[in-house]
């Protein structure tokens, strides 16, 4: 880890030490670096909220008008700190000297010295009433202030937007547009690519970038031949892209290969930023660029995922089988919908530095970052004003609250447009709610207009369903998802039906046909065009969030995000026409949210039908014993209508729901771990009268991954018999529970009470699945047991299974290398381990041990094994294609 040269304090302590009559103050850059230097410091920072620990106090009503954690009310905040720096010097030339006697000291420093500066430190505060200073600094966006000359902002935008302020003779009138009567101007989309690239061409001394993704070698190479010419260069990129993506970690080398210094940034969330500064330290020269989009080709390239690729060999054809032209792919191949915006501004682009180095060089990551406010730049000379915050850990660790839901709550409420790739945060949702409620009750008109990203918007998440007062519910048998009313919707008690209605019709809608994600066939292989509403962006009367990475939603808040609002009376009217054209662009296409939703149910629900005429003839075939092919071929016209993961539920599903279906043959016996796998109870809810009341109220989500497995075995009494649990709750209370469940007929019989088992850990566990496998391995093999794969998947045979299914990872890993070194002894059983991480989950794991290894299981045997009775069947029927 990097942190600023000691001899760089030491000139500005050094300075402070011998010249103290001519102090005039740390310049932005060297105040930042003194707060970086000093956050860093755990003891500093402590130190110093003690110092100020009188003077850090908050009424109730503001803890929770800011969600203010107890870490921020007791704690001096960055944005604090230096906003005191700001307003006293002598605080400033203190902790100057603190820094180059304590901080840079190079042998241990004598508790008297720190005991004399925390003397002064108090010395300064009481002499200076600075309480309602502190408290200040949250108020509103909780802002530490900056006033420069700024001078007006440039805005590019990837794709068309309205400008009533627009003629026909203005080189970038694109089209009229005929909207209530009235024809509206179209201004052309920019080429933002090359805006980042001549942003990059004009630096003279220094640039730092961070961004999420980056494939585009255009950027690349403005960025190497910068340092060929000398200057620093610093670049950040998401480490998971570069380790996922191959034309990412392409770019990665490539500038690792030029001497950039490059980092993979290995964030807690995303490290999600689009943002570039360059010659922050030249006051006149510095300028920031933030964007919406990554630097791909599917982000900003005028041409989108067609970028640099040539189709002109390959036969394209729609969905209906029709030869596509290699001109009308290009038109429909746009990039995302994005922005950019360009500052000749000091102060922006040393925060974009100040963050940037927490990032990069500090390498920071989660809660290490310190808790901060936001950062509000004015120009005295001009109306602009400008918010910025940055995740994780900005606007008091709440940025959907207390900076956008600020910005909503603020507003007059006449205007609210939104342009957004993913919302899902109920606190922001509550806001525009709230102020859409006002709004209707004082019978004002209101302008709101709400685009999200298809298939984002329509998603069980989206906070865009809620507002038009839907919800996502899934069909028991087939696991498929149709929307329906929601009956207890907030929105619609709110706001009432009538209201609602309106916003359905009028307010709410996806992407135009333009947007989505589109596969066409071709003589080679699939050709994919993806094209994104990929905005950030929330409009009032008075601002805009511009330039922002930050989506509206919780997970947002744990990345490496930035969000910019600004108060210019031109900004806002340009991004409000952003938004605009592409609410516009959606009613005339049909794309309503409520239209997208209700032609999704008549597509989906004819694929339930199909689904579950399918899955009635499989169930046939497994009663009957019948002929594998035919059990396969109905497998595979399940898949197409569901899905792979779908159908892995349904499979699993199908052990509850056929009654008593005993084939002759081998039966598989199972041993099950009660914690989260069978029976999903927190220890504090363990107990019967809890149960009782869950039953009561059918509630049926503390059913664990192996419930239906479970069931399943619990039909036949022999079965049942031999059923192993292993936990490490209280047996008996486990076997009280059973009994319960069997009294309210959810299950047929129960587990013996000597078979549950109390135990802990992995090699506990491991013995009692080796007492079985030692115990059946003395067992005859029949004559009529079906003929499996073996083992090792390299021959065939006759055994006995024996499956085990754990939710605990560390576990499962521990018993699988256990006993995979010891199969040899068990030769005439098949040992399937189950990973039941989750039904819905990718982590989910699948494995038969054979001696010294392990092999995923097929979907040939897990057809064989739904035969003997074996249903743990959760994510791990692969297609056989």
């Amino acid at each position: 880890m990097k942190f600023i040269q000691r001899k760089f304090l030491f000139f500005i302590c050094w300075a402070v030490l011998f010249n103290v009559q001519a102090w005039a103050g740390l310049n932005l850059t060297e105040k930042f670096a003194l707060v970086r230097r000093v956050i860093k410091e755990e003891r500093v920072m402590n130190f110093l909220s003690e110092v100020f620990s009188e003077h850090i106090s908050f009424t109730e009503e503001e803890i929770k008008t800011y969600d203010i954690p107890e870490d921020v009310y007791k704690n001096l905040t960055e944005t604090q700190l230096l906003a005191i720096l700001d307003k006293h010097t002598e605080i400033e030339k203190l902790l100057v000297s603190y820094a180059s006697k304590v901080l840079d000291a190079t042998q241990e420093v004598d508790e008297s010295l720190r005991d004399k500066f925390k003397v002064q430190f108090k010395e300064i505060v009481e002499a200076n009433n600075i309480q309602e200073e502190i408290k200040n600094v949250f108020k509103s966006t909780m802002p530490y202030v900056i006033d420069e000359n700024i001078g007006r902002p440039k805005l590019y935008f990837t794709h068309e937007i309205l400008d009533p302020s627009l003629d026909e003779s203005h080189p970038r009138f694109s089209h009229f547009v005929e909207i209530d009567g009235k024809e509206v101007p179209v201004r052309k989309e920019d080429n933002v690519l090359k805006r980042i690239v001549e942003f990059i061409d004009g630096a003279e001394k220094e640039i730092v970038v961070n961004v999420y993704d980056f494939d585009l070698d255009e950027i690349a190479d403005a960025l190497i031949k910068k340092k060929k010419q000398g200057l620093k260069v610093t670049v950040g990129i998401d480490a998971g892209v570069i380790e996922h993506k191959v034309t990412a970690k392409a770019i990665y080398q490539k500038l690792q290969k030029a001497g950039i210094e490059t980092y993979a940034v290995n964030s807690v969330g995303l490290n999600h930023q689009k943002m570039i500064a360059i010659d922050w330290t030249e006051p006149k020269k510095a300028k920031a660029l933030f964007s919406s989009g990554n630097f791909t080709t599917s982000g900003i390239h005028p041409d989108g995922d067609l970028a640099g690729r040539d189709i002109s060999k390959l036969k394209i054809f729609d969905y209906s089988g029709e030869l596509i032209a290699e001109e009308k792919l290009r038109k429909l191949a746009k990039p995302n919908a994005n922005h950019c915006v360009i500052f000749d501004s000091y102060a922006l682009a040393n925060i974009i530095r100040h963050q940037t180095y927490y990032t990069l060089e500090m390498g920071l990551r989660g809660s290490e970052y310190p808790i901060s406010g936001a950062f509000k730049v004015i120009d005295s000379n001009s109306d602009l004003r400008l918010f910025l915050s940055f995740a994780p850990q900005g606007a008091l660790d709440n940025i959907n609250k207390n900076f956008i839901g600020t910005m909503v709550r603020k507003s007059d409420g006449s205007q609210l447009a939104i342009a957004i790739f993913a919302m899902s945060s109920d606190e922001l949702s509550d806001e525009i709610l709230l102020k859409l409620k006002e709004r209707i009750a004082s019978k004002k008109e209101i302008d709101f207009k709400v685009v999200g990203d298809p298939p984002f918007a329509a998603m069980d998440w989206s906070e865009l369903l809620k507002m038009i007062g839907y919800k996502v519910a899934e069909d028991p048998m087939t696991g498929l998802q149709t929307y329906v009313e929601d009956e207890e919707s907030l929105w619609v008690k709110e706001l009432g039906k009538r209201n609602i209605d309106r916003l359905r019709n009028n307010s709410v809608f996806t992407g135009s046909a333009g947007f989505g994600n589109f596969t066409f066939r071709t003589n080679e292989s699939p050709l994919e065009i993806s094209v994104k509403v990929h905005h950030k962006v929330l409009v009032t009367n008075e601002a805009s969030i511009i330039g922002g990475s930050f989506n509206f939603s919780d997970g947002a808040e744990s990345n490496n995000e930035q969000i910019l609002a600004m108060v210019d009376s031109k900004s806002v009217q340009k991004m409000k026409g952003a938004v605009d054209y592409l609410a516009y662009q959606a009613k005339e296409d049909g794309k309503t949210l409520i239209d997208v939703i209700e032609a999704k149910n008549r597509y989906i629900l004819k694929k339930i039908q199909n689904a579950k005429y399918h899955i009635d003839r499989l169930k046939k075939l497994l009663v009957e014993d019948g002929d594998f092919e035919e059990i396969k071929k109905e497998v595979s016209e399940i898949r197409r209508e569901v899905g792979d993961k779908k159908l892995q539920n349904i499979v699993v599903n199908l052990g509850e729901e056929i009654e008593d279906f005993h084939p002759k043959g081998q039966e598989t016996q199972f041993i099950f771990k009660l914690e989260g796998n069978v029976l999903n109870l927190k220890e504090e809810d363990f107990n019967e009268e809890y149960l009782k009341k869950l039953l009561e109220n059918d509630k049926t989500n503390w059913r664990g991954d192996a419930w239906n497995e479970f069931v399943w075995a619990m039909k036949n009494k022999a079965s049942a018999e031999d059923v192993i649990l292993v936990t490490d709750r209280d047996p008996e209370m486990a076997f009280k529970l059973f009994s319960i469940l069997k009294e309210n007929k959810i299950l047929k019989n129960i587990p013996q009470s000597k078979n549950i088992r109390k135990v802990s850990g992995a090699v506990a566990i491991e013995k009692i699945i080796e007492e079985r496998l030692s115990s059946l391995n003395k067992k005859k093999i029949e004559e009529h047991f079906i003929e499996m794969k073996s083992p090792n998947g390299k021959g065939a045979g006759k055994y006995h299974l024996l499956t085990y299914s754990d939710n605990n990872e560390a576990d499962f890993e521990e018993i699988k290398k256990i006993l995979s070194k010891k199969m040899d002894q068990w030769d005439k059983i098949k040992l399937a381990l189950f990973f039941n991480h989750d039904t819905a989950s990718s982590k989910s794991r699948n494995f038969i041990l054979y001696p010294g290894g392990s092999r995923e299981l097929e979907m040939e045997e897990i057809l064989e094994w739904k035969k003997t009775l074996y249903k743990n069947c959760n994510h791990f029927l692969k297609d056989p294609n």
